[in-house]
């Protein structure tokens, strides 16, 4: 089980526990966060319960958060529909191992089981920590305890930290990895074999993204699609054939004997499944990291909603091909990163609520409207080149590398789109708005 958080809520518990360790080093401190629950292998820690002066028992023996602070975090958290409370604590002494005490195996239990009491079906989580060390473990409903393992914080990068309760040394990654290292450490590159990535949309650019993610040693992928392959997919798609055509064969499928025949030790999930779906939505819940590859504007807002919910990083990538007459006016590639406390793509205008009407309407209905003169054909087919969807999809793997271990020089919003016919990085345009985004409420300053 792992715990996930955003870096606007670690940065206001990291600067509480942190006078343990860089003020007065004997004193214990403490901060409540408000727990929901995501599913049976995720916690979110959404928001804290911040200490005021007389909240917390200080002592040279250790710290004790008092009750009227437990119990007003208690009620607000139920108030808001959450599923229970966690408890950080520190231990300043402790530096690269750290461990309950006996104080804390003793108390800790008969707080937990009163707390489930009061507040039935409840669960809670304590969180121990020391100068570069962590160990939680998680209060389930029927008195089960249960170790954590994880706690990801989600911002404009992504941190991982280990709940075990030591710093341990990281292993060394396979040497097929090996040349990767200096651009991407063997800490990162063992985050990546961790972490479960979900691809969604399996065509030009999905069948790539998997291609590159495997190779930089991404352990667990997730593909979602839905569609056939067609003989117009042929020049694009990864591994496909005339057969495939001939079959009816699931882009997928054609995926997963991809992979399979790569044998590079990584786990490919197939999903053939459309994310509008709930039950495949659902799927998502244990992901650490979603990456759209679609081209429709009503799954694209289903991942963004869910991204900005859940605290789930989102990479969403595209490509652009403008033409007038015969013409071309623009060949683009574009990679754009939602984060919490960032803009999403509905901010960023790369989410047409026109279009997302028109996707949801029956095909005879949309042709209607086609014919009334009220709307353009959104199915016409895009142009579309494998060297364009090359350059976006190696641009998003480049910069999933640089998530985990920070190495490009940029300060921007996370949002590239580079012109391939000017070489240039174009400047993003935001949606004109005067309030706050109605889906992440984003406003730019």
């Amino acid at each position: 089980m792992i715990i996930r958080t955003s870096e606007i809520v670690w940065t206001q518990i990291d600067q509480i526990l942190n006078r343990s360790f860089n003020q007065n080093k004997t004193l214990e401190w403490g901060i409540i966060g408000i727990v929901e629950k995501l599913c049976d292998e995720v916690l979110l820690i959404r928001e804290v319960f911040p200490p005021t002066s007389q909240d917390l028992n200080q002592s040279e023996g250790g710290l004790v958060f008092l009750s009227p602070y437990i119990r007003r975090a208690q009620l607000y958290a139920q108030r808001q529909g959450k599923s229970g409370l966690t408890f950080f604590h520190t231990h300043p002494l402790a530096d690269d191992h750290v461990s309950f005490s006996i104080f804390d195996d003793a108390q800790e239990p008969l707080l937990m089981k009163n707390l489930q009491e009061v507040w039935p079906g409840s669960e809670h989580i304590s969180i121990v920590v020391g100068k570069n060390s962590h160990k939680g473990r998680v209060y389930l409903k029927g008195k089960q305890v249960q170790d954590l393992m994880k706690l990801y914080v989600i911002g404009r990068t992504i941190k991982v930290f280990s709940l075990l309760g030591n710093s341990a040394q990281v292993p060394m990654p396979s040497h097929i990895f090996d040349r990767a290292k200096e651009v991407t450490s063997a800490g990162a590159l063992q985050i990546l074999k961790d972490m479960k990535i979900a691809i969604i949309g399996a065509g030009g650019t999905g069948c790539l993204m998997v291609e590159l993610l495997r190779r930089a040693g991404c352990g667990s992928l997730v593909l979602i699609d839905d569609d056939i392959v067609e003989d117009t997919n042929l020049n694009r798609l990864l591994f496909a054939s005339s057969t495939d055509v001939e079959d009816k064969n699931k882009k997928v499928s054609v995926a997963l004997r991809g992979n399979d025949q790569c044998a590079l030790g990584n786990k490919l999930e197939i999903i053939d499944g459309n994310v509008t779906s709930s039950t495949v939505l659902h799927k998502l819940n244990g992901i650490d990291l979603l990456i759209g590859c679609i081209d429709k504007d009503y799954p694209r807002y289903v991942l963004n909603d869910f991204a900005v919910k859940y605290f789930v990083p989102y990479v969403d990538l595209g490509t652009e091909i403008g033409i007038a007459g015969n013409k071309l006016q623009t060949l683009d590639a574009r990679v754009t990163y939602v984060y919490p406390g960032g803009p999403c793509l509905n901010c960023r205008g790369l989410i047409d609520h026109e279009r997302i009407r028109l996707e949801g309407l029956e095909p005879q209905e949309r042709r209607r409207h086609i014919g009334l003169g009220y709307c353009q054909d959104i199915d016409i087919k895009q142009p579309a080149v494998m060297e364009l969807n090359m350059r976006a999809t190696s641009f998003a793997a480049l910069f999933i590398r640089h998530l985990v271990q920070p190495f490009l020089d940029q300060s921007g919003e996370m949002d590239f789109r580079e012109s391939v016919t000017s070489m240039t990085f174009k400047k993003i345009s935001f949606k004109k708005q005067e309030l706050r985004c109605e889906i992440c409420g984003y406003k730019k300053q």
